[in-house]
């Protein structure tokens, strides 16, 4: 059963889950200490302070103006919408410029980029062109077919079927077709393109901008190759929504140590949004979704074929594991083509997981988490584990008390299903007995415990905290369609 959301969550404050703050900024070292408590108050719209559930409260704009929100506005004045729920963009300017690119050509999309400056668009016509890695790439960002250099501008193809890139871009540290280094409070679009050929990824954000949209584009790799679509790296918050992947996916790389020093913040816009996609797969069940390095993501109303939901732990390399993810409202399909041995592949950190629906042949029947850490002798040092809780673990977040233990916020799980059969969270242990004894039903995850007050719009439920006291948690997802896209409609 899916429920209405009618007020928006938009805080760039700490506010959302169990914590607490009172600050704008993005759970950095400005703003006050979050505090473990019984369940966030509801909010009040109207007292002039932005909390978890609204947007925003008067003149509490959760530190935006107009140039801030969309890359088309340039001036003017933002305002709150009465009920808290998003932004008034009525007394924001458009003053930008539109550049038209030539043709489709890498060169002339490229010069173009180069004539624009903050708030203006760059219209690629329609057409097939190819790109290709320019021969002074230095390993960064000279290696991307076309380069957004840390200014507010929106790349806007004439849609999708219309402008087509074919890339001949090979995969490597930080090669992209489009490639956009972003700066603070510069948002960048890039939209309305057919994407093919991929190897590297389509496109690229990387940078603190908080945002960052790419929507309305249709991405598919070279044959026979499964690929990252679409890349966000460094701290960028945004959505990609209403695209098209086939056999690729999106992977949010933030900023490991850093990024699990700041308090957790479900419900927020301070993640990354995947709304409103279709994906497919044509070979062996892969990837819809990754994370790693502190990741914080939500994967939201898209639609799956032959894929699983999946983030990466602590256990690859030197990086950090996913820190919050949030799954709902997804459909999930296998059609027979393949062999779909799992629905989900959690492993580690915590979040939330419900209103989801699967149908078809899913043979192992059941949402999987693991730690891998466990049983592998590659991890060492601060990955090692040899006593609970590990690190990074499922049902783990920000140690906000700083005891040196991690905080226990279990992963929540309710109300999907397959077939319209209940289906629950299940510890993959088949292999690894000892797996049972790290992460625990009713400890480090819980399943169908949530309660909805369709007042409020709000989950409840509660869980045991390491001393045994009772913690109530509340929870309330973040507006849908995300503001950036309902801002992309209202624009002057």
């Amino acid at each position: 059963m899916r429920h209405g959301i009618a007020v928006a969550v938009g805080s760039f404050g700490i506010l959302g889950l169990l914590w607490v703050g009172c600050g704008s900024g993005d759970g950095g070292t400005n703003d006050h200490d979050a505090g473990f408590i019984d369940a966030a108050p509801h909010p009040t719209c109207g007292n002039g302070v932005t909390e978890y559930g609204e947007a925003c409260d008067g003149a509490d704009l959760s530190g935006h103006t107009c140039d801030t929100l969309a890359a088309q506005l340039t001036s003017g004045t933002l305002a709150c919408q009465p009920d808290c729920s998003g932004y008034d963009v009525s007394g924001c300017v458009a003053e930008g410029q539109t550049f038209d690119a030539l043709s489709c050509e890498q060169g002339d999309v490229q010069a173009a980029v180069d004539a624009a400056g903050d708030g203006d668009t760059v219209v690629v016509p329609a057409g097939q062109c190819t790109w290709t890695t320019p021969a002074a790439c230095d390993g960064r960002v000279d290696c991307a077919g076309v380069h957004l250099p840390g200014t507010s501008i929106t790349l806007q193809g004439a849609g999708v079927g219309s402008t087509i890139i074919h890339s001949d871009i090979p995969e490597g540290w930080a090669h992209a077709t489009v490639f956009a280094d972003t700066q603070e409070g510069k948002p960048v679009r890039v939209t309305g393109f057919t994407f093919t050929g991929i190897i590297a990824p389509a496109v690229s954000i990387a940078g603190p901008d908080r945002s960052f949209r790419v929507d309305h584009c249709d991405i598919t790799p070279l044959a026979d190759n499964w690929v990252v679509a679409i890349s966000v790296v460094s701290r960028a918050h945004g959505v990609v929504d209403h695209c098209t992947l086939a056999d690729s996916e999106v992977i949010i790389l933030p900023d490991e140590d850093d990024a699990w020093s700041r308090p957790l913040t479900l419900g927020t816009a301070h993640a990354v949004y995947i709304e409103d996609c279709t994906f497919t797969n044509s070979g062996a069940i892969d990837d819809v979704v990754d994370g790693r390095s502190g990741a914080r993501f939500v994967y939201r109303y898209n639609t799956l074929t032959n894929m699983e939901l999946h983030l990466h732990g602590i256990e690859g390399g030197g990086s950090r594991g996913t820190h919050s993810y949030e799954f709902y409202e997804n459909t999930g399909i296998c059609d027979g083509s393949v062999n779909c041995y799992r629905m989900a592949y959690l492993r580690g950190g915590t979040g939330v997981l419900f209103n989801n629906t699967w149908t078809g042949d899913w043979s192992s029947g059941g949402l999987m988490v693991v730690h891998q850490c466990v049983y592998t002798d590659s991890c060492t040092g601060f990955k090692a584990c040899n006593r609970y809780p590990c690190h990074d673990q499922i049902g783990r977040t920000t140690d906000h008390d700083g005891d040196t233990v991690q905080d226990l916020v279990p992963l929540l799980e309710w109300n999907n299903t397959i077939d319209g059969v209940d289906v629950d969270l299940t510890v993959q242990d088949d292999t690894h007995p000892e797996m049972a004894e790290y992460i625990q039903e009713g400890r480090d995850y819980y399943n169908d415990t949530v309660t909805y007050d369709a007042t409020t719009g709000c989950y409840d439920t509660s869980f045991s905290a390491d001393n045994g006291d009772v913690v109530h948690l509340r929870y309330k997802p973040y507006v849908y369609p995300h503001p950036l896209v309902q801002v992309a409609a209202d624009l002057p």
